[in-house]
């Protein structure tokens, strides 16, 4: 039988969390997709005159996480839920960082930068980014476009299930959509050693660690139980704050650290169309286009290049 959509499918943004309560239900008899969600209880209101809505909707349950923080589409026909992590969190501190690179790729992102974070969750900001589009350009030709973002290209991370979303441009890839999600993980293997320094009132620990292709060396505060970091560095316990690569290509520089309540800003995820892919999908996506264009190019008897910068991320 062909499904069909509800005339009551659409996206629904009354619903909340409630108790630490789960379904009667066994799981086996329940959508897999249901435990994708972090609420343990939703109540949709106005939905529930819908016989097949009530029959789910005070079933979902959860793996822990944020109430009150999702926006959902629901289609009980085919049992799909299709849903937007909107985590919106308060920071307990922030750090302040110089952002510096010298590669060619990402140098628009250099000045300065902030963590905002929390127990669960953390938000990396570019505050050096640009705001608006702009083009670096040599006679008369464009080389090469700079993209901005008012939102300052932020990196969210989730510290317990150590994932990361990150804000990127999407070069055409995705319609015409100009801003991606794509996800990554907090999985750097990191080893511990025993050299100390004070950074402001804090004494870090020394740890180096392999990347995308660098290799840094961070200073993080054991005293400071957060898992994150500047960029996509973190995994430690305790917060990093310094750290630079090896190479000397890219450093991020401690100018200070603010722990309170009354910290300013909220955590949540950034704003862009949601590929559902990870970083390094989204690189060989990328590549598989460029290539593509080549063999087109080929085929008419013509020739180029493109050549991907280098950034912060070798690969």
């Amino acid at each position: 039988m062909p499904s069909r959509e509800l005339a009551t499918s659409r996206w629904v943004d009354d619903l909340f969390c409630v108790g630490d309560a789960f379904s009667e239900q066994p799981e086996a008899s329940l959508p897999s997709c249901f435990f994708n969600l972090s609420c343990v209880l939703l109540k949709l209101r106005g939905l529930l005159a819908e016989p097949s809505l009530s029959l789910f909707a005070p079933l979902i349950r959860c793996s822990g996480g944020v109430a009150g923080c999702r926006r959902i589409r629901v289609d009980f026909l085919t049992y799909q839920i299709e849903y937007y992590e909107s985590y919106t969190s308060a920071p307990i501190g922030k750090v302040t960082y110089i952002h510096q690179t010298a590669t060619q790729g990402g140098a628009e992102l250099n000045g300065p930068a902030s963590l905002l974070f929390n127990a669960d969750h953390s938000l990396y900001i570019h505050g050096g980014a640009p705001v608006r589009d702009s083009s670096v350009s040599k006679e008369g030709y464009v080389n090469y476009n700079i993209a901005g973002d008012t939102e300052g290209f932020p990196i969210y991370k989730r510290h317990r299930e150590r994932i990361m979303t990150c804000k990127i441009t999407c070069n055409g890839l995705f319609k015409k959509e100009k801003y991606c999600l794509v996800s990554d993980s907090m999985s750097i293997s990191w080893r511990i050693e025993p050299d100390m320094r004070r950074f402001g009132a804090y004494t870090c620990q020394k740890a180096m660690g392999d990347f995308r292709g660098r290799t840094y060396e961070v200073w993080f505060a054991p005293d400071i139980p957060i898992p994150s970091g500047p960029f996509k560095l973190g995994g430690l316990p305790g917060l990093i704050l310094e750290a630079q690569s090896t190479d000397g290509m890219v450093k991020f520089t401690f100018v200070k650290l603010e722990t309170s309540e009354s910290v300013s800003g909220e955590i949540k995820l950034p704003t862009g169309w949601d590929t559902e892919i990870s970083h390094t999908q989204f690189i060989e996506k990328e590549a598989a286009r460029n290539k593509a264009f080549l063999e087109r190019l080929a085929a008419k008897g013509q020739q180029g290049t493109i050549t991907r910068q280098e950034t912060i991320e070798i690969w």
